[in-house]
């Protein structure tokens, strides 16, 4: 779309959004009023800075009937990871939730120019089963949709939807899904960057030879350029990186142009801020989004907590849609160096996985103290090469940063990392 029309579609759904939200849920009503504003007064884009920025503090406490609209049970239910806190279930119309498995579907694949009937396999985290259980509960809505659409043909079109498309959860290691991923011989790889490298790590060490994907896809966990480096090393194809949210949906993805990630801007509307304020290209801020075809669960400048990084730059594959630079890890794990001055998860990322025989955290205690976590166990060697990451760190952090090493053990699940985490609990809003 030119950019004019893609502007007044996404202000067409802004208008719907606002209204519905503030006729059917009783949260936004409040929020709205709260804030001296009326659905009529959002009429453009720039308006909705009329409006303060929400997220999951304010949504958490609110009963379920206040911010859904519609009956909970017909929604199709998407909690958050928990990863960063108390998991969020956000709710999903049936539409939103069929727009959500279009785009993944379609234009993922597009995107990262595989064919529509190339075999993908996707790796997730899952929590520890139990006897029995196959995975983690999850809403059984649209598989009772997909029965009664279907009908009859469901288990044949099914099967055929199965050799497309295959997700595996793991807990513990890859090596509970590698006969799955063989037998799949997937053209395409799309999970959470750690868990594509616990594949990649199998790769590399004979244990999974013989895969050729196409292209990798990363999600969840930041895409550092250690890893991008190793992945497309180790599997001899692109690595590309996506951005996605449960509360709000498919964010961004990049084309094999890696210019940047591609915003899905016809279902939603995204903001940069620092300080409240729109940031200059190029720099560093936080991501705000309101989505706009979701009619279960409004959200309105719903702030995710992430850092991004903003650009203007033309994408080269020539799509039209804006663009975001990179994702540069959570706004809490910034690690605060004085004077206005922040570093991102993605920075210290680049030099923590470089060494791949290591995991690493980087915990900021206070200003300019440090203590490097290192997932391992305290034999001899460890320290030492720790000591080299310390060294690169301090490139970044300042000579006069205090690091101290702990070595912590071994991880005993393989859910998403966070590669730093600060004490200070930094805020870019």
């Amino acid at each position: 779309m030119k950019p004019d029309d893609l502007r007044r579609l996404q202000e067409k759904r802004l208008r719907r959004t606002v209204a519905r939200a503030y006729d059917n849920s009783k949260f936004w009503h409040t929020w709205l009023d709260q804030a001296g504003v009326k659905p009529g007064d959002i009429q453009r884009i720039e308006d909705l800075r009329k409006l303060p920025l929400c997220d999951k503090g304010y949504l958490m406490p609110q009963p379920i009937e206040d911010r859904v609209i519609g009956d909970p049970k017909g929604h199709v239910t998407a909690p958050t990871s928990g990863t960063t806190g108390e998991r969020l279930y956000g709710y999903w119309s049936k539409a939103y939730d069929d727009y959500w498995a279009s785009i993944m579907y379609f234009r993922m694949r597009s995107l990262s120019g595989v064919g529509l009937f190339d075999q993908m396999i996707g790796l997730a985290y899952t929590i520890p089963r139990k006897p029995g259980q196959v995975r983690a509960p999850w809403s059984s809505l649209p598989i009772e949709r997909r029965k009664a659409a279907l009908g009859t043909l469901e288990p044949v079109l099914s099967r055929i939807g199965r050799g497309v498309y295959n997700l595996q959860y793991l807990t513990y290691g890859i090596e509970e899904v590698l006969p799955e991923i063989y037998k799949a011989c997937p053209e395409m790889i799309w999970g959470f960057t750690s868990l594509v490298r616990l594949l990649a790590d199998a790769v590399a060490s004979g244990k999974a030879s013989g895969l050729h994907p196409k292209v990798v896809l990363c999600g969840g966990d930041c895409l550092d350029r250690a890893s991008r480096s190793y992945f497309e090393s180790t599997f001899g194809c692109p690595t590309l990186q996506m951005y996605a949210a449960n509360e709000v949906g498919f964010i961004a993805q990049e084309c094999r142009e890696k210019a940047g990630m591609h915003i899905m801007a016809d279902s939603m509307i995204v903001e940069v801020l620092r300080d409240g304020e729109a940031v200059a290209p190029g720099e560093m801020g936080e991501f705000v989004v309101t989505p706009l075809l979701n009619d279960a669960m409004p959200m309105i400048r719903y702030r995710l907590g992430d850092v991004v990084r903003a650009t203007d730059e033309a994408c080269p594959c020539g799509r039209t849609t804006p663009m975001l630079k990179s994702v540069e890890g959570r706004a809490e794990d910034l690690l605060v160096l004085g004077e206005g001055r922040m570093v991102s998860s993605l920075e210290i990322a680049s030099i923590l996985k470089a060494d791949r025989t290591m995991l690493c955290q980087l915990v900021q205690e206070e200003l300019g103290r440090f203590k490097l976590l290192v997932f391992s166990q305290d034999q001899p060697g460890v320290r030492e090469a720790a000591m080299v990451s310390v060294e690169k760190l301090k490139g970044i952090l300042g000579p006069e940063a205090s690091i101290d090493i702990t070595v912590v053990g071994p991880r005993e699940d393989k859910k998403k990392f966070r590669i730093t985490t600060s004490l200070l609990k930094p805020r870019l809003n």
